[in-house]
């Protein structure tokens, strides 16, 4: 997707190689402003985290009165199957934290415990009313 990136240091050299800024790409587009006609490095000094260093992109800023527009692309990097099947784990186990939770886990001794309690009780009334009864 072309989507911004954030997080990538960027610089712009000149074509001499003097450094002319340095700054952290974010949200939205960097307007670069005043630059003089002439021919420039736009260079990724660090990538993001889980992408790949983007190639240097040369460019040449023209004396048009106009926006110039330049795009640096930063690819995503190879996984490993390990940490591939360690993503797939994680997104497991987010996924269900957040799915409801059904079905019965309670404890099946307990229900016993009371089924057996009720029945003594319910035979012993049983019982009581025989008695009376006879």
């Amino acid at each position: 997707t072309e989507q911004f990136v954030e997080g990538a240091k960027l610089a712009l050299y000149d074509d001499k190689g003097n450094l002319m800024m340095e700054w952290v790409s974010g949200k939205k587009a960097k307007t670069l402003e005043r630059l003089k006609p002439g021919k420039y490095i736009l260079k990724e000094l660090e990538a993001p985290a889980g992408y790949e260093l983007a190639e240097s992109l040369p460019v040449e800023i023209k004396e048009t009165g106009k926006m110039q527009v330049f795009v640096l692309y930063n690819e995503l990097k190879a996984t490993s199957e390990e940490e591939t099947e360690k993503e797939t784990e994680e997104e497991t186990s987010t996924q269900s934290e957040r799915e409801p939770k059904t079905g019965d886990d309670s404890n099946v001794l307990s229900v016993i415990i009371v089924g057996v309690f009720c029945s003594i009780v319910v035979g012993s009334l049983l019982r009581k009313q025989r008695r009376k009864n006879w």
